[in-house]
């Protein structure tokens, strides 16, 4: 890495790694863009329809969330007057 001094060797680092940076060496061709296009939709059905699972199984879990707080409160209150 080439010393750095002054404002202006640090803009024209920055400038060649911005010419060295390549996303593709060649445009996507039809197909390739169909794939892509195709996987992201799957990835964010995937993680939509999670998202949906998740939500449709928060009250279970809080209604046994709560029953076992009850059942704590009751132990412990059936402990502690004895």
């Amino acid at each position: 890495m080439p010393k750095l001094h002054g404002l202006k060797k640090i803009s024209q680092w920055k400038q060649r790694l911005k010419t060295q940076m390549v996303l593709w060496s060649y445009p996507p061709t039809k197909n390739q863009l169909l794939v892509t296009v195709g996987l992201a939709i799957a990835g964010a059905s995937l993680i939509a329809y999670g998202a949906h699972l998740s939500l449709v199984n928060v009250a279970p879990q809080q209604a046994r969330a709560k029953a076992r707080k009850d059942y704590i409160k009751d132990r412990l209150r059936k402990m502690l007057d004895d």
